[in-house]
């Protein structure tokens, strides 16, 4: 039930979350790019949501402020992998991934400090590692850059004793929100609104199976 009280603790933790300036930021610097790198992408790169981002940043604080606020219908696909396994991509609203993202900037030092070691990386998007085929010096002869690519991979010989690659993709599939929420609130002290909007979002994003794991 939306009492008064409710609401006034939902204004005092979003308020100054949500500030225009804020959330238009994150869309420009983060999330503007990130659904542009991926593979389905808006016929003009969601040009009506970015050129009036103050606009949709104001409606954005208004819903979330006066409990209106609705996870839209993501976009879900299928990406083949092995022996025609598949997998499920999740693609959220412009809206959705907004929210999403100005939550996770919230808490993002904070889970940051819990990292097991300052070489591990939570988000593969925001980590500083250059690769090392993105070579920017485009005014030299192939030879130099030749030269300085082989350096770059492999530079980690003299920097650190091992290097270990591993991928976690398939681990992340099978994570319950249930117990994703239980190990989040173990590493983050944030407001309860926070919390509930944040796993919220996530859990309408989600693909839900259409058949039940007994």
């Amino acid at each position: 039930m939306l009492t008064e009280r409710f609401r006034q603790l939902r204004k005092d933790a979003l308020s100054g979350l949500f500030d225009k300036k804020k959330v238009s930021k994150i869309w420009r610097k983060i999330v503007r790019g990130q659904l542009r790198s991926l593979d389905f992408k808006d016929l003009y790169d969601h040009y009506d949501f970015n050129y009036n981002i103050e606009e949709r940043a104001n409606a954005i604080r208004h819903e979330l402020l006066n409990g209106t606020y609705r996870v839209s219908l993501p976009l879900i696909y299928k990406l083949e992998k092995k022996f025609g396994v598949c997998r499920h991509i999740v693609i959220p609203q412009p809206t959705d991934a907004l929210v999403l993202q100005v939550l996770v900037e919230h808490v993002a030092d904070q889970i940051i400090e819990h990292q097991p070691s300052e070489n591990a990386f939570y988000s593969r998007d925001k980590h500083n590692v250059a690769k090392p085929h993105e070579a920017a010096d485009y005014g030299t002869n192939f030879r130099k850059q030749w030269k300085k690519l082989q350096k770059e991979i492999y530079r980690f010989n003299e920097e650190k004793e091992l290097l270990i690659v591993t991928d976690l993709t398939n681990y992340y599939d099978s994570i319950g929100i249930d117990e994703l929420k239980k190990a989040f609130l173990g590493y983050v002290k944030a407001n309860e609104v926070l919390v509930d909007l944040l796993f919220r979002v996530i859990e309408e994003i989600s693909w839900k199976p259409d058949y039940e794991v007994v």
